[in-house]
């Protein structure tokens, strides 16, 4: 009995040892592949994957040709990716997985339209210029901006707005706008006193080398009378001009004006639709002063250059200041005449206000037409009416334009 337990135990033990063999056998027969680098690897949405890659061995002979690779990595889209090294020799298969994870850590991005810095006079109102936002993977984000901050423009001081963004994996970006309200507003300005500039700087086309008559032939010049007289002086080619006598912003899109550009005559939309000139000043003021409140000559006037913007968008809209007036429109013995000097300068910071608001730019040639009482120089307009600008008055205006250039 103890000589059948004790084959059966060695038969066994030789059972286990011949199965352990064939184990190690079968074993060193699978072909061995080896990952280089990391089997776990992190790389962040737009960079170049380089794939380590893998080696492989069959009974010790390297194999590492004969390895067949599965998977791909996207390194545009973010996700976990599998790459499978694969081995076939004989009846037997050997491999390895790695996995490589695509991450997004590129921070969306936040530009503000306008300026970053916003002069205010105290007083005045404050519209935002606004901003956009995209990203690498989220595309358009301009709508998930929060803007944080307020402005109160009856409060002198410096007012911060923060626009934060975050994108689908949680990166951030923000952006900061400064809108400084000054204690002083050129609405309380006296005529001696009175500037746009500090206010406005941001809309205000600051001063530039001059340009020369190229600039001058590159623009269209549209308005009343006075730039009709442009031609007349000799200061803008006839081509340059599209003008009506006596036009102000309640007609301006109404009325069929003269285009010299090719001798016809149509509305500037469409005029602007069909030539969609690079650059065009606009002087609408003389006429308004007399006829219009300061409330309607803004609302008529962003009527006029919303629509000019929607005929050619590409097309830089320049609206020149509207024109002092000489001193006998300033009678002393009325503290505030119905038609002046004093109204022109209201006009011409809502004006400001205006190309803030829609995002063009502002000539402030006005200041360079004003004596030290803040009236027109004298000689520069008709002395028959003092309003009109003549030869020496439409020379300073065309070196003004051509030395305060939009580039």
């Amino acid at each position: 009995m103890m000589r059948l337990i004790k084959k059966n135990q060695a038969f066994i033990i030789l059972t286990v040892c011949v199965l352990a063999a064939l184990t190690a056998l079968i074993f060193l027969l699978i072909p061995a592949v080896s990952l280089e680098g990391e089997q776990n690897m992190t790389v962040p949405t737009g960079s170049e994957f380089s794939d380590p890659g893998a080696t492989a061995s069959f009974f010790f002979f390297d194999c590492t040709g004969d390895i067949e690779k599965q998977g791909s990595v996207d390194t545009a889209v973010p996700g976990e990716y599998q790459l499978t090294y694969t081995v076939h020799k004989l009846f037997l298969t050997g491999s390895a997985v790695r996995t490589v994870t695509v991450v997004d850590e590129t921070p969306p991005t936040v530009e503000l339209t306008g300026p970053e810095t916003v002069f205010l006079p105290i007083g005045g109102q404050y519209e935002e210029p606004g901003f956009t936002a995209s990203d690498n993977i989220d595309g358009d984000l301009s709508g998930a901006v929060a803007v944080q901050g307020t402005v109160d423009t009856a409060v002198a001081g410096d007012y911060t707005l923060t626009y934060t963004v975050k994108d689908a994996a949680g990166n951030e970006a923000t952006a900061k706008r400064l809108v400084s309200v000054s204690d002083r507003s050129p609405y309380d300005m006296s005529l001696t006193e009175f500037t746009l500039n500090g206010y406005f700087d941001d809309v205000i086309l600051q001063p530039t080398e001059d340009q020369g008559q190229a600039y001058v032939d590159g623009t269209i010049f549209f308005g009343d009378s006075i730039v009709d007289n442009f031609i007349f002086f000799g200061s803008v080619p006839r081509r340059c001009v599209w003008a009506k006598t006596s036009l102000q912003p309640a007609v301006a899109l109404d009325w069929d004006i003269n285009i010299y550009t090719d001798g016809t005559q149509r509305k500037i939309t469409d005029a602007l639709a069909a030539f969609k000139p690079e650059r065009i000043y606009i002087n609408l003021g003389a006429n308004a002063v007399n006829q219009f409140t300061v409330d309607y000559f803004i609302e008529k006037y962003e009527e006029v250059l919303t629509a000019m913007q929607q005929a050619s968008p590409t097309t830089k809209i320049i609206v020149g200041s509207v024109y002092p007036f000489d001193a006998r429109y300033d009678n002393p013995k009325v503290p505030k005449p119905p038609f002046g000097n004093d109204k022109i300068n209201k006009m011409n910071v809502r004006l400001c206000e205006l190309c803030r608001k829609l995002g063009i730019k502002f000539l402030n040639v006005a200041e360079v037409m004003k004596d030290e009482n803040g009236q027109a120089i004298p000689g520069i307009l008709y002395k028959s009416d003092g309003i009109h600008p003549g030869e020496e008055g439409t020379k300073l205006i065309i070196q003004y334009f051509r030395t305060h250039a939009w580039l």
